[in-house]
């Protein structure tokens, strides 16, 4: 298994800054582990709620079922932390978000994880189909990332998609399937 690249701001259309506090640091003078956590909540659920597609008292809740932090370089209270947001999948009940990690002015993430969030009844916490608000607040942090350039079977642009290099590592860019899919029908492989 490759170890994964801290990726640039660039990739992520959404960003919340943080301040850290004297209490993230732990015993080894850097932000605890934990922390990174509570950040990628912070930044996932103040983007909905400003978007008014989430309500601390009515509707639907949305439950975390799977998360996940890769971290490449400490970051240690007095630093400013800036939280990358953008959503890799949309589905009809779930929503994987994608949350990079930058200190201060560093232009490649000192972490980046994920938190994929189930849409629920708020009684029964039972899956239910997102609302179409949320839906559409959602397609604004919507990326598609694609793979390098040289592991492209046809390198082809796409409306909504850039494939560049940087670094090797093709950008994602704001992605709008439905325009996608009625220029580039979905294609059958062959076997």
């Amino acid at each position: 298994m490759t170890r994964p690249v801290p990726e640039a701001r660039d990739r992520y259309p959404h960003f919340l800054t943080i301040t850290t506090r004297w209490m993230d640091n732990d015993v080894y003078s850097h932000v605890n582990n934990v922390v990174y956590y509570s950040w990628f909540d912070t930044a996932v659920n103040e983007y909905m709620l400003r978007e008014g597609v989430l309500s601390m008292d009515q509707g639907p809740i949305c439950l975390v079922v799977e998360t996940g932090c890769q971290y490449f370089s400490a970051i240690s209270f007095p630093d400013t932390v800036h939280c990358g947001l953008r959503v890799a999948h949309l589905g009809a009940s779930s929503v994987r978000f994608e949350i990079g990690i930058f200190r201060n002015d560093e232009p490649a993430a000192a972490a980046q994880g994920h938190f994929v969030h189930v849409c629920c009844d708020r009684v029964t916490h039972r899956p239910i189909a997102m609302r179409e608000d949320m839906r559409a607040a959602l397609e604004k942090l919507r990326v598609m990332l694609v793979k390098p350039r040289d592991k492209l079977a046809n390198p082809v642009k796409r409306p909504g998609v850039i494939v560049g290099d940087a670094g090797r590592v093709a950008q994602a860019k704001t992605f709008d399937e439905a325009k996608w899919r009625k220029k580039w029908p979905t294609r059958r492989k062959s076997r």
